[in-house]
C-alpha cells in the first residue's frame, strides 16, 4: 500500500510542477491563434487588392481613341460611367493598400478586419447612404 501512496504523491507532485509549462502552452496557443487570424485577414485583403487591380486594368482602357497623323494617340476619351468606375476602383485600391500598410506597420488590424469581412467604412454603400454617382 505504501508503494501506491508514493506513486500517487509523485503524480500529484508532477501535476503541481507542470502548471508553468501548461500556462506557457496556453499562452503559445492563444498567440498562435491570433497570429493565424491576423495573417488570414491580411491575405484576404491582399487577394481583394489583387482582384481590384485586375479589374482596374480592364476598365482603364479609353472608350474612344483619336490618333494624329503620326499614328500616335492624340486624345483618349473616357465615358462618364467609365470615369466613375475608374475613380471608384482607384479609391478602393488606395483604401486596401492603406489598410494593409496600417496593419503591418502599426499593428492596427481594424480596417483589415472590416475589409476582409466585406465591410468598407469608406464606401458609400456601407455608410447607409446612396452612392454619389447614382440618381436619387
Amino acid at each position: 500500500m505504501v508503494d501506491k501512496l508514493s506513486v500517487r504523491e509523485k503524480i500529484a507532485d508532477q501535476i503541481t510542477n507542470i502548471a508553468p509549462s501548461v500556462i506557457d502552452q496556453v499562452v503559445e496557443s492563444v498567440v498562435m491563434r491570433e497570429t493565424n487570424k491576423r495573417a488570414e485577414a491580411i491575405v484576404r485583403v491582399i487577394d481583394k487588392l489583387d482582384a481590384a487591380e485586375k479589374e482596374f486594368r480592364k476598365i482603364d482602357k479609353p472608350d474612344q481613341i483619336f490618333y494624329n497623323d503620326k499614328n500616335e494617340v492624340d486624345v483618349a476619351v473616357f465615358s462618364e460611367g467609365r470615369k466613375n468606375e475608374r475613380l471608384k476602383k482607384t479609391k478602393l485600391i488606395e483604401r486596401l493598400n492603406n489598410a494593409i500598410t496600417k496593419a503591418i506597420e502599426k499593428g492596427d488590424m481594424q480596417d483589415v478586419y472590416n475589409m476582409a469581412g466585406g465591410k468598407d467604412p469608406d464606401r458609400d454603400e456601407d455608410k447607409g447612404t446612396p452612392p454619389s454617382n447614382t440618381p436619387e
